[in-house]
C-alpha cells in the first residue's frame, strides 16, 4: 500500500480480507492510518519504511497473530487502542524518537518489557493495561505524563497499568513526573523491585 493521499480508513476489511497475513506499506505513506489492519486475524508481518511519523488509532487492534514489531525511530506518536487486543504481542522494539503513547495503545496485548528509551513524554490513561504477561517496566527521566495527567492522582481504573497483575519489577527515573502512584497495589501486587535513577531528587 503506497497511496498516501488516500484517505480512506479501512480500505481492507477483515471479514472480507480474512487471509492477508502480509501488509508492505511503500515509502510515499508517512502515517499509517486509523484502522488500516483492523482485526486481521491472519497478519504476521508489517513492514513500513523509515520515515513514518505516526501509527494511527487502532491500526493494529486485535490483530491475534502478530508477535512483533518494530517501533522505526521516525515513529513520534502511537495513538490510542494502535494495538489493543493484540494478546500473541510479546516482543515491540521502541523507537528512540517516540514521544507520546495513546490511550489503551497497547491495552490486552502479551508484551513482556516494556523499556522505553529517553524522550518519551506521554503516556496516557490504560496504555499499558491488562498485559497480564508484562514483568519489566523501565520509565526514563524524559516522562512527564502518566495516566494521561502531568501532576495529581488519577483514577484508579485509568491508570496506565491497570490490572497488569505480574510486574516484577520497575526501574523509575521520572522526576519531572509529577503523578502520584503511577502503580498501583490492587492492579500490581506482584512487584517486587523497584529501582530509582539518578535524576530522582
Amino acid at each position: 500500500w503506497n497511496a498516501n493521499n488516500c484517505r480512506v480508513n479501512q480500505p481492507f476489511y477483515a471479514s472480507s480480507n480474512p487471509r492477508i497475513r502480509v501488509v508492505e506499506f511503500g515509502d510515499s505513506i508517512r502515517n499509517i492510518r486509523y484502522n488500516f489492519c483492523y482485526q486481521f486475524d491472519s497478519l504476521t508481518t508489517v513492514i513500513y519504511p523509515k520515515h513514518v511519523k505516526r501509527i494511527g488509532g487502532y491500526a493494529f487492534y486485535d490483530c491475534d497473530k502478530l508477535t512483533e514489531f518494530t517501533i522505526q525511530d521516525s515513529v513520534t506518536t502511537i495513538a490510542g487502542s494502535a494495538f489493543y487486543g493484540c494478546d500473541n504481542l510479546t516482543t515491540v522494539e521502541w523507537g528512540k524518537n517516540l514521544k507520546t503513547i495513546g490511550a489503551e495503545a497497547f491495552l490486552s496485548t502479551g508484551l513482556r518489557s516494556l523499556i522505553l528509551h529517553e524522550g518519551i513524554d506521554s503516556i496516557a490513561q490504560r496504555a499499558f493495561a491488562d498485559c497480564n504477561k508484562l514483568k519489566v517496566v523501565s520509565i526514563p527521566s524524559s516522562l512527564r505524563c502518566i495516566d494521561g495527567i502531568s501532576s495529581g492522582t488519577m483514577n484508579n481504573s485509568n491508570k496506565t497499568f491497570y490490572q497488569s497483575y505480574y510486574i516484577d519489577s520497575v526501574y523509575w527515573n521520572a522526576n519531572n513526573c509529577l503523578v502520584n502512584q503511577p502503580f498501583y497495589a490492587s492492579w500490581n501486587p506482584r512487584i517486587r523491585v523497584v529501582e530509582f535513577g539518578d535524576s530522582i531528587r
